[in-house]
């Protein structure tokens, strides 16, 4: 763990999937709950479409993230990123 620029704490998400259709990403954040996973979605726009993002986090350990990471990967076959949070 360390301190970002601001002197806030790290903390880190994975963000799971990226989708265009509201009622994918609802369906992945729905089953990431069910499985026990503190998921979210946040609507984003990029070069004018909007997008829905699929959030897992954050955790204070990097380590503990990157094992989520791969444990989501594995059981849903998806490639995802790890990411700094910024709250």
């Amino acid at each position: 763990s360390g301190l970002n620029a601001e002197g806030i704490p790290l903390a880190w998400i994975v963000q799971v999937a990226s989708f265009g259709d509201i009622d994918k990403a609802q369906a992945l954040t729905a089953q990431l709950l069910a499985d026990g996973y503190k998921a979210y979605r946040r609507r984003v726009v990029v070069t004018g479409e909007v997008n829905y993002r699929i959030y897992v986090g954050p955790k204070i350990s990097k380590q503990t993230m990157l094992a989520e990471k791969r444990a989501i990967e594995q059981k849903y076959t998806l490639k995802t990123l790890l990411l700094e949070f910024e709250p």
